[in-house]
């Protein structure tokens, strides 16, 4: 959902109100610090000079991340880190005015020795350019090497890219009503192009050469009316059209819309336009992040009790597989080994057709057919544990999906994402982990992470293990790398070790045995040869422990 927010935070009107406010507020301080810590985002912090407590202001110009605008700051957070210092050759430097440009969206900042432009367009255009008294550009904040050192000339330079003519109605003819308004030389925005056609009643849609010349005179004399009207005003309201999207409201002609807040400077409602931006973004990315975790997660389940019951239809094999076994055994000679199949006479005397393992004799095929009957009951004893949980778990789950969308307050959503997203889940870390290998939390501070396939498995051992990390594999067969993370580096305690080769003998070729060896040893052991294919390794030092291949009770495959 697009967040209802318009772009009158950078519209003509409003730059000419800020570049008043601006004069005002910052005329003679000294710039004391310019730094990015944002995509397009620069901070330049302005101090009065000879007073014995500084005074600061902050000034705040995006021009690469929505919404588009520029405003002052009482304060500003410079981080610790993913911080750079900016346009150096403005630090010093005395303010003295600010100007907005009539037809374009660009406010400069004068100063003694230099300008600086910010250009306020979206796409390749927008930008910040500092320019030396002279007009030339001596440094850029995107894009660092495109035009340093050319003469700057606003007019030529941005009037093609934004076909923002000064004109009137008649000069476009085959244009809609309210875009030849918003194009006029007065300036207004969409929506008090709506609003003038409204009040008129003229269908904004519909193009300037199908209405009557007393109609366009009509709407020409309201638009002066609303210029001037937006230009002299002193004291500025949010108002909410009838689609939720929310303006600044500049003239009396927008009344009929709902109001949200009225602030006696400009700046004050575009601060409170783009924190309210950011406040709705950061909730409906939340809001998104933690629907599809539920939805996927609620999949997941689906999808293993399915397969858990149709184990559960499939237990009735144990039982053929047992008398298989018994009958094998009741022959006179078990150790001939008759090939591929046998046949035998029932209890009932009926005859029965037994496939065999060619390579085993009927005592050993009667064995290996006992040794699946000793796995699928352990598997039934599983699934019988983890069925009411995964149960539970999806009625959680659906239970969470209900709240969603009834789209609570983020302090919800904040605690939710506490609860149910995996301290994994941040920006970062999900980028290298997340969503990349199975995850299994096996308590006391200690994460296994697993495999998906071979190439995954490179990725998780060669570039997201750390060295003291323990890798773990089953030994002898295929199957998955997995990494221990926890511990800060010590040997894991036995409990811990165990239950990580568990899962790490579970999802290899021996998930049916009833034990299997697993080798571990801390990664910086494990290296790959060159030109080894994808998936292999070498491990130079490794301990064995045996365990039974098995998931923790509730986890999710």
């Amino acid at each position: 959902m697009t967040v209802p927010i318009s772009d009158t935070v950078r519209h003509p009107h409003t730059l000419h109100h800020l570049a008043r406010e601006f004069s005002r507020a910052l005329s003679g301080m000294i710039v004391t610090e310019c730094y990015s810590q944002e995509s397009g985002t620069v901070v330049v912090a302005f101090e009065e000079a000879g007073k014995g407590i500084p005074s600061r202001v902050f000034v705040e110009c995006t021009v690469q991340r929505t919404p588009t605008a520029i405003m002052m700051r009482p304060d500003a957070h410079r981080a610790k880190v993913n911080v750079r210092d900016v346009l150096p050759l403005l630090i010093g430097d005395v303010f003295r005015e600010a100007r907005a440009a009539e037809n374009d969206r660009i406010l400069t900042l004068v100063f003694d020795n230099s300008s600086l432009h910010c250009v306020l367009f979206t796409g390749q255009h927008a930008n910040v350019i500092h320019c030396n008294a002279a007009g030339y550009v001596v440094d850029v904040l995107l894009r660092p090497r495109k035009g340093v050192a050319a003469r700057y000339n606003i007019g030529e330079e941005f009037h093609a890219a934004t076909p923002v003519a000064i004109r009137r109605l008649a000069d476009m003819p085959t244009v809609a009503v309210r875009t030849a308004l918003a194009r006029s030389e007065w300036q207004c925005t969409l929506h008090q192009a709506m609003c003038i056609a409204q009040s008129l009643n003229i269908d904004s849609t519909v193009t300037v050469e199908s209405l009557p010349e007393t109609s366009v005179s009509a709407l020409e004399e309201c638009a002066v009316q609303v210029f001037t009207e937006s230009r002299s005003q002193r004291t500025f309201i949010h108002r909410t059209d009838a689609s939720g999207m929310v303006h600044i409201g500049f003239a009396s002609i927008e009344e009929n819309t709902q109001a949200r807040g009225e602030y006696l400077t400009c700046n004050d409602a575009v601060r409170w336009l783009v924190i309210e931006y950011r406040k709705r973004a950061k909730y409906e990315n939340l809001h998104t992040a933690l629907y599809q975790h539920l939805s996927k997660t609620r999949q997941k389940l689906l999808h293993a009790l399915d397969q858990m019951q149709h184990d559960e239809e499939s237990r009735s094999k144990a039982t053929v597989y047992k008398h298989w076994a018994e009958l094998l055994l009741a022959q006179p000679d078990v150790h001939l080994q008759p090939g591929f199949e046998v046949t035998v006479h029932d209890w009932d005397g009926m005859e029965r057709i037994i496939p065999l393992d060619a390579k085993l004799n009927l005592a050993q095929n009667a064995q290996h057919y006992f040794s699946k009957v000793r796995s699928m009951n352990d598997a039934a004893r599983i699934r019988a544990e983890r069925i009411p949980l995964y149960h539970q778990r999806l009625a959680n789950a659906e239970q969470s999906l209900t709240l969603l969308a009834e789209h609570p307050p983020l302090t919800t959503l904040t605690q939710m994402q506490k609860e149910l997203l995996p301290k994994h889940e941040s920006k970062d870390s999900q980028k290298s982990a997340e969503g990349k290998f199975r995850e299994f939390d096996l308590g006391e501070g200690y994460t296994l992470f697993v495999g998906k396939n071979a190439q995954n498995n490179d990725e998780l051992t060669m570039r997201f293990a750390k060295p003291n990390d323990y890798w773990m594999h089953a030994r002898g067969v295929g199957g998955s790398h997995t990494v221990l993370k926890g511990g800060g580096g010590k040997k894991p305690p036995k409990n811990i070790l165990e239950k990580a080769a568990q899962i790490t003998a579970y999802y290899s070729q021996a998930r049916n045995a009833k034990y299997t060896p697993v080798i571990y040893t801390p990664k910086k052991n494990v290296r790959k040869p060159k030109g080894a294919n994808v998936g292999a390794v070498v491990v130079d030092r490794e301990d064995v422990i045996m365990v039974e291949p098995k998931l923790p009770a509730g986890a999710i495959e």
